[in-house]
């Protein structure tokens, strides 16, 4: 006979596969994403008779990323901000579920073990 306790466990348990389910069934699609960052920043354009010369202030889009270990920054055509912007924000929602994955396998486990523990008995 179950416990109330065990019963209750179950069904967290439950819930936490269905929430499972629904983090992966969100990540799980075919959208690209680009794995970096966006930054708006201000710079200069190089040429001797912009206003630019004396500070930087041509506002840009750049995104930043890894490359072996270092990080490479490309500036943005500002027709490809509004598609580069999405991709970097899938890109950010895969990591907050991965993170959230991480943390319900570890509260599975917890609740698993804890079932373990209470069925357990010492063989005399």
């Amino acid at each position: 006979m179950k416990s109330k306790r065990s019963g209750k466990i179950v069904g967290e348990l439950h819930a936490l596969n269905f929430e499972t389910a629904e983090l992966i069934s969100e990540v799980a699609d075919d959208a690209p994403l680009i794995m970096g960052s966006m930054s708006r920043v201000m710079r200069t354009c190089g040429k001797s008779n912009c206003r630019c010369s004396e500070k930087p202030c041509h506002e840009c889009d750049i995104l930043m990323t890894s490359v072996r270990g270092g990080r490479k920054c490309q500036v943005i055509r500002r027709s490809d901000v509004p598609q580069v912007a999405e991709k970097v924000r899938r890109y950010r929602r895969f990591r907050e579920v991965l993170k959230r994955l991480q943390s319900i396998d570890k509260r599975k486990y917890s609740l698993l073990k804890g079932i373990m523990k209470s069925r357990s008995e010492v063989y005399k």
